[in-house]
């Protein structure tokens, strides 16, 4: 498997949600589509959080080494989020994307940018250029 590094800024507009997903797209390119289509949904999970909190200033970051894809996605945004921060009705619409995040990805974090203002939020998943016989993550979550 190809090493491959991408870095896109983007503005904190909602058409910066497709111009992410369409660079984790290009970069998964080949591997099992289902892994890939995880990897879009979180990726546009975390870029939607950035424009709806992070401020004015957003880079992405996909990162793919030995098998193993790392997204990140910095913004200049002070407030650190958690999982469980706040309850999320279940009627709600949005407010759930860092429990996709925890529940889908092998792991990710958030932690403060020490070089610039803001934060950083990633998320790393296995991947393979084989396709894989056994359900992604998501579609484990989605029966249990």
């Amino acid at each position: 498997m190809r090493d491959v590094q991408r870095q896109v800024p983007l503005a904190p507009v909602p058409e910066s949600i497709g111009i992410a997903r369409s660079t984790v797209r290009a970069v998964v390119a080949g591997m099992d589509v289902r892994v890939a289509g995880d990897v879009e949904l979180l990726t546009s999970e975390l870029v939607t959080n950035a424009i709806r909190h992070g401020g004015s200033q957003i880079d992405l970051e996909v990162v793919l080494a030995a098998n193993c894809l790392t997204v990140t996605v910095h913004d200049d945004g002070e407030a650190l989020p958690q999982v469980g921060d706040r309850e999320v009705p279940m009627e709600a619409v949005s407010g759930r994307g860092l429990q996709l995040v925890a529940q889908v990805a092998d792991s990710w974090g958030v932690a403060q940018v020490p070089d610039r203002a803001g934060k950083r939020v990633w998320f790393t998943m296995a991947v393979d250029d084989a396709r894989s016989p056994g359900p992604t993550p998501l579609e484990s979550a989605r029966t249990t």
